[in-house]
Formats: structure tokens, sequence, C-alpha cells
């Protein structure tokens, strides 16, 4: 499946014990802090599953693809974009968990 980008599909759990992903309302009610949340990123897989550890032997499926000069854009909730490089661990599921970037 090489693809252009990947749409993050994060476990991330809001108060109603549902994914956030599966909440309408998450992205326009919800989260707090867009400019910190990641939604598509370069990518190798269509749906990136975690960023626990995105390095270059991750699975596809649980990295970004740093293909730019070894980094990768990421457009955030905002609409901004960054780049990142392999080992940036922002996004970690406890990052996005404990973090205060979405009411509870």
């Amino acid at each position: 499946w090489p693809l252009s980008y990947g749409m993050t599909s994060l476990p991330v759990w809001g108060k109603s014990g549902q994914r956030t992903d599966f909440i309408p309302s998450f992205f326009t009610f919800m989260l707090q802090k867009r400019s910190e949340w990641p939604l598509v990123m370069d990518a190798d897989y269509h749906r990136i599953f975690g960023l626990e550890n995105p390095t270059e032997e991750e699975s596809s499926r649980q990295r970004f693809a740093a293909r730019h000069d070894d980094l990768a854009n990421v457009l955030m909730a905002d609409g901004h974009v960054e780049q990142v490089g392999y080992g940036d661990r922002r996004w970690t599921q406890r990052e996005l968990n404990n973090s205060g970037l979405y009411d509870r």
C-alpha cells in the first residue's frame, strides 16, 4: 500500500468511553488544542494506528514516512503543517490521552 498520505486513526478515548475518532463532534466541540493534534501525514499506509515509536524500521501502520530530507509533513487539526523526523514521540497514546488536548 505505498500511498502518499496516512490519516490518523489513533485509539484515544473520550469521556463517553468511545474512541474519539468514532465521535462525530470530537473535532468540532471536544478538541481544545487543535494545533497539537495530528490529522494527516506523509505515510506509506493509509491509516496510522499509533505513533509510539515512529522510526524507519517500525511498521508502516505505526509511523509517518520521513521522505523530505528525513522529515515528514504532518497536517494538524488547526490547519497548519509541521515537519517531524523519525523518533519524534510527542503523539504517543499516553501524550494524546493525558495532555488535556480535549474535553473528557
